[in-house]
């Protein structure tokens, strides 16, 4: 089933090989009920900076028991500022959050959960990029089609 909702989200560029690693800035919901294009989007939040280097506080699970995953939790009040930026400029052009989860709890999916003592890669730190956007299946980056 092809995607088709919109998440903005930091892209982690290195030091570790995450597949799709990513911080989830705010989940947009359905695509094509937002009202504005993508690079509309983008283009509003163009002036944010990247994090950069970020903390892993620790590791947890999240998810419901059917659907679980560990993830590497981040400690960086830096990441809430630039968020609440994000939503202003958003909020702005009429587009909010569709995210279910009141508390914003910024992180980065390692794996899928098997077991309390699964082996897991040791992340002291990530280093995130500048925003991009999930878009119906398509991730664009600063007015720029990626894939």
């Amino acid at each position: 089933m092809p995607r088709t909702t919109a998440t903005l989200i930091w892209p982690v560029m290195h030091p570790y090989d995450i597949p799709d690693g990513h911080c989830t800035i705010m989940f947009l919901g359905e695509a094509e009920e937002i009202g504005l294009g993508p690079e509309e989007i983008l283009s509003s939040v163009s002036e944010t900076q990247a994090p950069g280097l970020v903390g892993v506080s620790s590791y947890e699970v999240f998810g419901d028991d059917d659907d679980q995953v560990w993830v590497a939790l981040l400690d960086d009040e830096q990441l809430f500022d630039l968020r609440e930026r994000i939503a202003i400029e958003l909020y702005r052009l009429g587009v909010e959050s569709k995210s279910d989860y009141e508390d914003y709890r910024p992180h980065v999916t390692l794996a899928a959960y098997e077991s309390e003592d699964q082996e897991l890669p040791d992340v002291p730190f990530v280093a995130l990029g500048v925003p991009r956007l999930w878009w119906a299946g398509e991730v664009y980056t600063l007015g720029l089609e990626t894939s």
